[in-house]
């Protein structure tokens, strides 16, 4: 009985085999690995937010936290712009993510007390948050003190809010006009509330 299988088909066939047993292993799949640091893709991430391109810094925040779990900056970072982006619960988690990796950063206290007074609830945890930065803090003490002297204000203890928004101004830089200006409008809203025996505070 004749073969169906022609001299040709045959040929190309033992060729096939040879070439199989010959390579021994299947072709190897080749994985690309991101050249980036964690680092760099924070950096990129506030590169990205400078630029108001929100959902790429998110992106970008969440590589370098892919990479390295407990990257401070990344995590404060991506709290920042979730409060930016409206998105308050996200924005209020990133930020005690960011203390626990590190209990030591006042920034991220003052943030979230900051947060709690611009959304006009947990004042007495803003109180607290504003404290914490105020004990841990050096040369930049003068903005959390001007967030305590809100907190404290938002507790109707109007004393304390002008003894510290007055010792921000006495500490502040004359350089740094915005935030003067800021105090000021603070201070005028302490003394507005101490001169009608208390009343609604105006949102931080």
């Amino acid at each position: 009985m004749r073969s169906i299988i022609s001299k040709r088909d045959r040929a190309f066939v033992l060729f096939w085999i040879f070439l199989c047993l010959g390579c021994g292993n299947l072709p190897e799949i080749v994985v690309l690995h991101d050249p980036l640091t964690a680092e760099e893709h924070n950096n990129l991430g506030v590169s990205y937010e400078a630029r108001g391109e929100y959902s790429l810094a998110e992106r970008e925040y969440k590589e370098a936290l892919k990479i390295r779990k407990d990257l401070f900056c990344a995590q404060f970072n991506i709290g920042n712009l979730y409060l930016k982006m409206g998105r308050e619960g996200e924005a209020e988690d990133a930020y005690k993510k960011a203390i626990t990796l590190d209990p030591a950063q006042p920034d991220v206290y003052n943030n979230l007390a900051c947060f709690y007074l611009q959304s006009g609830r947990n004042l007495g945890e803003a109180q607290k948050m504003a404290e914490k930065a105020v004990s841990l803090s050096g040369p930049q003490s003068y903005r959390y003190l001007d967030t305590l002297g809100m907190a404290y204000l938002g507790q109707g203890e109007v004393d304390k809010a002008l003894r510290c928004l007055e010792e921000a101004l006495d500490i502040a830089p004359d350089e740094d006009k915005v935030f003067l200006a800021e105090v000021y409008r603070h201070l005028a809203e302490a003394h507005r509330i101490k001169e009608d025996g208390g009343g609604p505070m105006l949102r931080y």
